[in-house]
């Protein structure tokens, strides 16, 4: 995607899809995934890709609709490794079937990272493999797509040493954390925060 080469020295980008509810502030670099592109408000700033079956509005990049992925997975895909930072906007809140796609693709985007984040709200951060620290006072649940080795300690009620997190299951459900944690995951974990 040409337009990402302007960003080479760039570690942060926001990711914007159809099902936007809060105030954006429309800064490069941003995408705007199909149907998103009606909150691009700004001509000259972000870029816009999808395979149309969503907009109506021209697109900056149109992509076959006969892809075998979704639109959100396409533009993970064109990722450079020195984005660390990804922001997804209005991905969740929609169909339920697309909310669990856009988990596993996530998921599946950070099987090929290390020390990168992705927030798909300020409430699911996802890390790929890592050692992070994480301030947060309130419940939290870690959850993993495949079965991944954990260490947490820190200010929190369970800690784990280099405990095995099983693929899809509850095992990292309602911990509670007072201030600082410490994570170290060998595989991607989501994590949901509680306030």
């Amino acid at each position: 995607m040409h337009y990402l080469k302007s960003f080479d020295e760039c570690e942060q980008i926001t990711i914007v899809g159809p099902l936007l509810s809060e105030e954006l502030i429309q800064e490069d670099p941003i995408i705007f995934v199909d149907g998103a592109v009606i909150f691009k408000t700004q001509p000259q700033i972000g870029y816009s890709i999808g395979d149309g079956d969503s907009s109506f509005l021209q697109l900056d990049q149109s992509i076959d609709p006969q892809k075998d992925l979704s639109d959100l997975a396409y533009v993970l895909r064109q990722l450079s490794s020195h984005f660390k930072s990804i922001d997804l906007k209005g991905f969740l809140g929609g169909r339920k079937d697309h909310e669990l796609m856009n988990f596993a693709e996530v998921h599946q985007f950070l099987k090929t990272r290390t020390n990168t984040t992705v927030a798909l709200d300020s409430s699911i951060i996802v890390k790929s493999a890592g050692k992070w620290t994480i301030k947060f006072k309130g419940t939290f649940s870690l959850f993993c797509f495949g079965e991944t080795i954990v260490t947490l300690q820190g200010d929190c009620d369970y800690t784990l040493i280099e405990k095995p997190l099983k693929s899809v299951s509850s095992h990292g459900l309602s911990n509670y954390s007072k201030g600082l944690i410490e994570l170290e995951n060998n595989n991607p974990v989501f994590i949901f925060l509680n306030p």
